[in-house]
């Protein structure tokens, strides 16, 4: 099963910052399934994109697997 990574950014400098690859993101949480529960609007960054999130529930955890298929070289 697939493991989720949660993490947090201080700031819109911070958030350039880690897409330059000059500092990291701050890991929050790790797991198979993520509950976040908001009571104030959020920004938050999904799929690349930047969002304001009104107060609510976040259930997170992936949906599907894909497995990696390696061909083997031809002798």
């Amino acid at each position: 099963m697939s493991t989720l990574q949660v993490v947090g950014l201080t700031g819109w400098t911070h958030l350039a910052s880690v897409k330059g690859g000059f500092m990291r993101s701050v890991p929050l949480a790790q797991g198979h399934h993520i509950r976040i529960v908001s009571k104030v609007r959020l920004p938050m960054q999904v799929d690349g994109e930047p969002l304001i999130q009104a107060p609510c529930v976040l259930d997170v955890r992936p949906l599907e697997t894909v497995k990696l298929l390696i061909p083997q070289p031809l002798e």
